[in-house]
């Protein structure tokens, strides 16, 4: 699997770096679709369904997943999400940290305090930007470049949700069509240069 993962223009520290980075989702039905089972800074993955069918839950525990405590199962590692159709509840999310941690924490010697203390250092590992409309969507994938570049141990980038700028695109079809381009770029830009998995 490891040739397979190399392309010709890499050399062996890039090959090591992907390696490194690579994680599972916490979801066996995306890994077994993913290159080694893992969500890697080789890909941009994009969930794609109908409104309404849990796709912000799937991407919550993904992000989950990556920011929560390896105590716990999770990975420890920073990550950053776009949040682009509701204000994302924080309390939500550090509840699910929660149930998580208890879930997966080893039991003997973890009061309510470490679990307290662990959704919080879980909590501070995540960077949520928001954007109301196309154009601040891009603006924000532009800020991204710099905060990855000033934090190189960043894993993944979250989109949630590409879909919300349906109706932009249904009454601006000529404006808004060439700035989701754009952001498509910006997005494989983001995972190429940074080495960064992205998932929308």
């Amino acid at each position: 699997a490891v040739p397979a993962a190399m392309t010709t223009d890499e050399t062996a520290f890039d090959l090591f770096e992907v390696l490194k980075r690579s994680r599972g989702t916490g979801f066996d039905c995306i890994d077994s679709h993913l290159q080694g089972g893992c969500l890697g800074p080789g890909e941009v993955v994009v969930l794609h369904a109908e409104s309404g069918t849990a796709k912000t839950a799937v991407l919550l525990n993904c992000l989950a997943a990556f920011v929560g405590p390896t105590i716990a199962g999770g990975h420890g590692l920073p990550a950053l999400l776009i949040n682009t159709e509701v204000m994302f509840d924080s309390q939500l999310f550090a509840q699910l940290l929660d149930a998580r941690i208890r879930a997966n924490a080893p039991v003997a010697g973890l009061t309510e305090k470490g679990v307290s203390e662990l959704v919080r250092e879980a909590m501070s590992r995540l960077l949520v930007l928001r954007a109301r409309e196309p154009a601040e969507f891009l603006y924000q994938l532009f800020r991204v470049g710099a905060i990855l570049a000033a934090n190189p141990t960043a894993a993944l980038l979250v989109v949630d949700s590409m879909s919300a700028w349906q109706p932009f695109t249904s009454a601006f079809p000529s404006s808004v069509a060439a700035i989701q381009r754009e952001s498509w770029r910006a997005l494989v830009r983001l995972q190429l240069e940074h080495c960064v998995a992205v998932l929308v």
